[in-house]
């Protein structure tokens, strides 16, 4: 192509290359899968959201549909922070373990497993028997062998395993008697009951031959009332929380309390208290 003299010469554009067509070969698509090169361009590989079998833990079955490999993990986070402020307060000179509520969700997902349990216990230099694991939202899955699994790993690492909320007819005697808990807790419900029901104190008083029988620890929760408190104690039980037994402390209050005895240290292995320090021995108050 020819210009004007003095004018710079035009070259002609050359076409774009026409764009190979990509075909999704993804499930749910229409035609043929593609092969060879073209293949590999319009296959998609699943992210770790979308593939419901891939686990921080490694590659299992996924628990009952619910989704794996989640980016944030609460239930790690309040683990490790539940586990420094029990180290500290170790190392003050006061042997205070700490309960941590767990879900299903976070052991069967092993955002909560033997090894990040093990690696948070190093990382603090604070003993197994001083962190308890509260089984929240267990009963239905107390009869499942990869939930059982996971609580029989945690239980090696040497901390405590505590199933809440029993009283209610919902849990046989039977399936207790096969988990590897070290606490059994008394649920609001049934000490809501006492001291006026005697239904509710035989329930209580069978629970606590059963918790004797397997060497465990019984704790009962909700005990907002003095007379509560009472029963309970004539019946054995070691240990409660409640509103007639302290409400929530904060660090400075915590240690303070501890110092003037209100709060006593938990024996090696057995009856941690909860973490917001409402969980004493059921013993009789001091004379004035």
């Amino acid at each position: 192509m020819t210009t004007e003299q003095g004018r710079t010469p035009i070259r002609p554009r050359r076409a774009a290359p026409p764009r190979p067509a990509v075909r999704s070969s993804l499930p749910g698509s229409r035609g043929p899968s593609p092969r060879g090169p073209e293949a590999a361009v319009g296959r998609a590989e699943p992210s770790p959201r979308e593939n419901p079998t891939r686990s921080a833990g490694g590659t299992r079955p996924g628990p009952r549909g619910r989704p794996e490999n989640p980016v944030r993990r609460p239930g790690s986070i309040l683990l490790d922070l539940a586990a420094a402020g029990a180290a500290e307060r170790l190392r003050r000179g006061h042997d205070l373990p700490v309960t941590v509520p767990v879900g299903p969700d976070p052991l069967l997902s092993a955002t909560v497993s033997a090894e990040t349990v093990a690696a948070i216990l190093s990382r603090h230099a604070l003993p197994p028997r001083n962190l308890t694991l509260s089984l929240t939202d267990a009963v239905p899955l107390l009869d499942d062998p990869e939930y059982r699994l996971c609580l029989g790993r945690l239980r090696a690492v040497g901390v405590g395993i505590a199933l809440p909320g029993l009283g209610d007819g919902a849990v046989h005697p039977a399936v207790l008697r096969r988990l590897p808990v070290t606490e059994l807790h008394l649920g609001r419900g049934l000490v809501a009951g006492l001291p006026s029901s005697s239904r509710a104190r035989t329930t209580a008083t069978a629970l606590l031959a059963l918790g004797g029988e397997l060497g465990v620890t019984v704790v009962a929760d909700g005990v907002d009332r003095p007379e509560q408190a009472a029963v309970l104690r004539s019946l054995g039980c070691p240990r409660g929380q409640g509103a007639s037994l302290g409400g929530p402390l904060d660090e400075v209050a915590l240690v303070a309390a501890l110092r003037a005895g209100a709060v006593t240290d938990g024996p090696p292995g057995h009856g941690p208290a909860d973490a917001d320090v409402r969980d004493v021995r059921l013993r009789e108050a001091p004379a004035p």
